[in-house]
C-alpha cells in the first residue's frame, strides 16, 4: 500500500495565536491544555462515550441480530431490508472509531469488519465461486474478506442460489457480530476517569478527519473520477455499496455521524478550547454536504457524471479542509494525515 503519512504540528496552520491572552500557546499543551479548560472538557468528554461510542456500538449489534433473524427466516427481502439499518449504523460506528486509538487490541477490528478500499482483492468473483459450489459455505469462507459486510452485501444482493446465499450470509453474519460485540463490550467498559480529556479530543477529532477524507476521496472522489488516480474516469464499480446501490445513504450516514460527534460533546470541548468559532465552520460544512445529498432523486450510480456530484464532493472537501486547516489550528492540536490509495 503507497501512503504518505504526515504529521503537521497545527500551530503551523495558525499564525496569529501565538501571543498573550487565552490563545497562548506553550509549544507542548493544546489549547485545552489548561486546567480550567480540561475541567470543562470532563463532561462532553463523558457524554461523547456514554451517548455516541456505547449507543453507536449497542445499534449496531442489535442490527446485526436483525439481520442473522431474517437470514435465518428464510427471507432474502427481509435479510437485504435489515441489512440497509445494519450497514447505516456500522458507518456511524466506523466514522467515530477511537477503540483503535484506544486500545492496540482492537487497531485491525474494523478491517475485520470492512475490506472497502483494502487492498486489490476482487472478492466478488470469490463469492460467485462460492455461490456456485456445493461444498459447505463455513469451508470455504475462510478469509477475513469473505466474512465483510461488503461480502454479506455482494451476496444478500447478488443473483443466483438463493438457499445458498442464506447459507453464506449466514456465515458471514455470524463472524461479523463477533467482531461487533468485541467493540461493543470495549466501549462499554471504558474507564471514563482514566481518559487524557485533551488526548481523547486530539485522537477523536484525526479519526474524523480520516473519516472526512475517505467520503471526498473514496467515496466520492474516486468513482466520479475526480481524483488524481482516476482523473475523467468514473466507474460506478468502484462505489462501496455498488451492488446494493446503497452508496449515498452510507455517505449521509458517516456526516450523521460527524454532526453527532460535535452535538454529544465535541462542540463542547471545541468551546472549552476557544475555537467555537471554528468548531461551527466545521458544522456548516457538514450541513453543506448533507444538504447536496438532498439534490439527489437517484442513486450515486446514476449520477457520477452531474453536477450534483461534483457539488457533493466540493462540500466534503471543504468539510476536510474545515477540520485540517481551521478546527486543529484553532485548538493547537496535531494532525495525522495519511492518504492512501488502497492499493
Amino acid at each position: 500500500m503507497n501512503k504518505i503519512i504526515l504529521t503537521v504540528l497545527t500551530s503551523f496552520f495558525i499564525t496569529g495565536c501565538g501571543g498573550g491572552g487565552n490563545n497562548s500557546y506553550d509549544g507542548v499543551n493544546g489549547l485545552i491544555g489548561s486546567s480550567a479548560n480540561i475541567e470543562a472538557a470532563i463532561e462532553p468528554t463523558e457524554n461523547i462515550v456514554t451517548n455516541l461510542l456505547q449507543q453507536s456500538s449497542a445499534n449496531v449489534s442489535r442490527n446485526a441480530l436483525l439481520v442473522k433473524d431474517a437470514i435465518e427466516s428464510s427471507s432474502l427481502t427481509n435479510a437485504q431490508y435489515e441489512f440497509k439499518k445494519f450497514i447505516l449504523s456500522w458507518k456511524k460506528v466506523e466514522a467515530n472509531y477511537i477503540a483503535g486509538t484506544l486500545s492496540s487490541a482492537l487497531i485491525d477490528t474494523p478491517r475485520f469488519i470492512d475490506f472497502f478500499h483494502i487492498g486489490n482483492e476482487d472478492i466478488t468473483e470469490q463469492l460467485d465461486t462460492v455461490i456456485a459450489s456445493t461444498a459447505k459455505a463455513s469451508d470455504l469462507l475462510f478469509k477475513n474478506s469473505h466474512k465483510s459486510v461488503n461480502a454479506l452485501e455482494y451476496t444478500l444482493f447478488n443473483s443466483g442460489n438463493d438457499a445458498r446465499r442464506l447459507e453464506m450470509a449466514t456465515v458471514i453474519i455470524d463472524a461479523l457480530i463477533t467482531h461487533l460485540n468485541t467493540i461493543e463490550e470495549y466501549y462499554k467498559n471504558i474507564d471514563i476517569s482514566q481518559l487524557d480529556t485533551q488526548v481523547f479530543a486530539e485522537d477523536l477529532i484525526n479519526v474524523l478527519i480520516d473519516s472526512a477524507y475517505k467520503l471526498k476521496e473514496w467515496r466520492v472522489g474516486d468513482a466520479a473520477g475526480f481524483t488524481a488516480k482516476y482523473k475523467g474516469n468514473p466507474d460506478a464499480a468502484r462505489l462501496e455499496y455498488s451492488t446494493s446501490k446503497y452508496s449515498l445513504e452510507v455517505i449521509a450516514s458517516i456526516l450523521n455521524a460527524h454532526e453527532e460527534a460535535f452535538s454529544n460533546g465535541l462542540l463542547a470541548i471545541s468551546t472549552a478550547g476557544n475555537a467555537l468559532a471554528e468548531a461551527n465552520i466545521v458544522l456548516t460544512n457538514i450541513a453543506s454536504a448533507q444538504n447536496a445529498i438532498k439534490m439527489f432523486n437517484a442513486p450515486l450510480s446514476q449520477e457520477l457524471t452531474s453536477g450534483k456530484t461534483l457539488t457533493l464532493y466540493n462540500a466534503l472537501n471543504a468539510l476536510y479542509s474545515s477540520y485540517v486547516n481551521t478546527l486543529t489550528g484553532a485548538l493547537k492540536f496535531s494532525v495525522d494525515i495519511i492518504e492512501a490509495d488502497g492499493d
